[in-house]
């Protein structure tokens, strides 16, 4: 196989995904069917809302602590990367900034992990647990007493399995770029990676603060851009009022780059990008 894809099965893309309103116990992921041998990765992705503690906005980053992933085949899952507190508005002397209609400050967070194929015959156990930092002691949020879950508006959390990689060997791909941003633009999130070679999937997660006008990337010329497919979509937690879209594009002779969302509206809005081959 040239390049990473997701894999698909008879009814579409094999993903699993769940939601909690209040991550009191871990949220599980169970996939359709089970994980196979010529799978070579496992991501998930995390969106996560939160309300603020303090009133300043230099304490929201060191408060929003990233989940805890992990599988019952003991896989590792390394956070590749995250974009956290999405916000309506950043300026003024002091900083001032805008949670969504909700409430909320959202973020996003991938994670990955080679998926080393065992038993006989070889298959993965099916479920992924993502567990909320602050129920763990692991969280600097205050109150910083046990049992306080970071995201207290809840997470969202869906995963993939990618089969195949850039050199068509055995192994998982590697993460070859990597893009994060904060903006009002149409597109949102468009060129902040491009991948470094041929045959790559780059996968996008964007997130539009209180709208769903939130499309996905299309193809252009100049740039060069490739149009995106369609992967999931929602609002987290199923109750926000800040909405969720992932999407893949497969960059075959080309290293082209990221699609970014349609942004109409231009609402506030934050999109996460990584490329694999």
């Amino acid at each position: 196989m040239p390049y990473p894809q997701i894999r698909t099965t008879a009814l579409g893309p094999q993903t699993a995904k769940n939601y909690t309103v209040y991550p009191e116990t871990p949220l599980l992921l169970t996939f359709p069917a089970p994980t196979i041998a010529d799978v070579t990765m496992q991501v998930v992705l995390v969106f996560g809302q939160r309300t603020s503690f303090g009133f300043n906005v230099d304490v929201l980053g060191p408060e929003t602590v990233a989940p805890i992933v992990y599988d019952d085949a003991g896989n590792v899952f390394d956070l590749e990367g995250q974009v956290l507190d999405i916000c309506a508005e950043v300026g003024s002397s002091p900083p001032i900034v805008s949670p969504d209609a909700s409430g909320y400050f959202p973020s996003i967070f991938l994670f990955d992990s080679g998926a080393s194929a065992g038993g006989s015959p070889p298959l993965q156990p099916q479920t992924i647990s993502v567990v909320d930092a602050g129920l763990y002691q692991t969280s600097v949020s205050p109150p910083i007493e046990f049992g306080r879950p970071v995201f207290d508006g809840g997470i969202t959390a869906i995963a993939f399995e990618l089969v195949g990689s850039l050199s068509g060997t055995p192994g998982p791909p590697i993460v070859d770029g990597l893009g994060l941003d904060i903006d009002t633009d149409d597109p949102l999130g468009r060129g902040i990676m491009n991948p470094n070679n041929q045959h790559e999937m780059v996968l996008e997660a964007g997130i539009l603060l209180d709208s769903s006008a939130i499309g996905l990337g299309m193809a252009s010329l100049s740039p060069p851009t490739l149009a995106a497919m369609y992967l999931n979509s929602g609002n987290i937690a199923s109750s926000g009022s800040s909405c969720w879209i992932v999407q893949s594009t497969l960059h075959g002779a080309d290293t082209d780059e990221n699609a970014g969302f349609s942004n109409p509206g231009r609402y506030a809005g934050g999109v996460l990008a990584v490329a694999y081959g």
